[in-house]
């Protein structure tokens, strides 16, 4: 769709321990210009945010690192791609 941005959303689970969130599978016809993500926590959860690795943007998906390691399996990374 040349001329149109095109925005992807999802959600990836994170595990408990993890400081690292990778999203894979995406299939996009072509890299992202950006990607923005939030992480979603329950009450009374670690304040936690997700900074994505420019270098790992692909087609495919990206990798974000946390700014700390979860401590259940509770948290959730909320996406937005934008092409």
């Amino acid at each position: 769709m040349a001329g149109y941005v095109q925005k992807i959303c999802g959600t990836q689970a994170i595990a408990s321990g993890a400081d690292t969130v990778t999203v894979s599978g995406l299939g996009l016809a072509e890299a992202p210009a950006q990607v923005l993500v939030t992480v979603r926590k329950v009450t009374g959860g670690l304040n936690l945010f997700a900074t994505v690795r420019s270098d790992s943007i692909t087609t495919d998906g990206f990798t974000a690192d946390l700014s700390g390691t979860t401590d259940a399996a509770t948290y959730q990374l909320d996406y937005l791609a934008i092409l």
